[in-house]
């Protein structure tokens, strides 16, 4: 009896410490940081934090992006109910270069426990791409993902201004004098207009070979960023599947040291027990002699 007690004692001191402790307590490490170029999306039960952000480009000239993030641990009440569950992480690099262009990698899912400490390392598909944003969400079957935006990234282009009008009151306030060598100005200003179409000419043809040099360069700026993008899908891909056998590993020996431990509170448990129910015997081997 003293035994269940205790266990309830310790049980209920337990819940109301976990019911006082706030969203902080649910992460191993207490600060974090923020940065424009992360952005961690949590549900109702699990929240992530942003630890680290490290860049470099390496010996190829293509920026390397390691992100470190905290999953919060299990909750109290949550736990009880639900025990530890193993969660499903999605995340999306986009890649972006000095004028806005963005390279949007497909979504990739990645395995983590409650409380981990995950690392996400990217790698840029082409050297011109300076820049990068990562999306990190908590994913379940069936859920719908965001649907990567290009245009996100663009630069807004100035417009230029139009010349302002002369005022038309201005030009009829012109003295009569100075009004009257107008009419021989019109005349010295047809000839350079006349002279002006073949430059018209000459210009319109030199924006149609720039206009096709640049579509030129499009296609083959497409069709490097496609070859780029399979790439790097297929080493993202080789990196899932070995952190998630790595996962996998570590979930399977946690499994059988849960196993192991509660074998050996059973064990005790059994013990406590034959003896709780020995020594209940003997109180009452002593009511019944002093009964009698």
């Amino acid at each position: 009896m003293k035994i269940l007690m205790s266990a309830v004692c310790a049980l209920s001191l337990a819940a109301a410490v976990c019911g006082c402790a706030g969203n902080e307590e649910n992460f191993v490490i207490q600060k974090g940081i923020t940065d424009e170029r992360v952005e961690l999306k949590g549900n109702s039960d699990f929240g992530m934090r942003n630890l680290e952000v490290l860049s470099k480009t390496d010996d190829n000239g293509l920026l390397t992006v390691d992100v470190t993030i905290e999953i919060s641990r299990t909750s109290f009440w949550y736990w009880i109910f639900n025990g530890d569950p193993l969660l499903t992480l999605a995340y999306r690099f986009d890649w972006i270069d000095e004028q806005g262009r963005a390279a949007c990698l497909p979504w990739q899912f990645s395995s983590a426990l409650p409380g981990n400490i995950f690392r996400f390392h990217g790698i840029a598909p082409a050297e011109k791409y300076t820049s990068f944003k990562l999306f990190v969400q908590f994913y379940k079957k069936g859920e719908k993902l965001p649907v990567p935006d290009v245009k996100a990234y663009e630069v807004p282009t100035v417009k230029k201004e139009t010349p302002a009008k002369v005022n038309e009151m201005e030009q009829k306030l012109v003295p009569a004098e100075k009004a009257a060598p107008a009419e021989n100005a019109k005349a010295d200003v047809k000839a350079p207009v006349k002279k002006a179409e073949p430059e018209k000419a000459a210009v319109k043809a030199d924006a149609g070979k720039v206009a096709a040099e640049v579509k030129d360069e499009v296609k083959k700026a497409e069709a490097d960023v496609r070859k780029d993008v399979k790439a790097v899908e297929k080493k993202v891909k080789a990196d899932v599947r070995k952190d998630v056998k790595a996962v996998e590993k570590k979930v399977k020996a946690d499994a059988a040291k849960a196993d192991a431990d509660a074998g050996k509170v059973k064990k005790e448990l059994k013990a406590d027990a034959k003896k709780a129910e020995k020594e209940l015997k003997k109180e009452e081997g002593k009511l019944t002699e002093s009964f009698y």
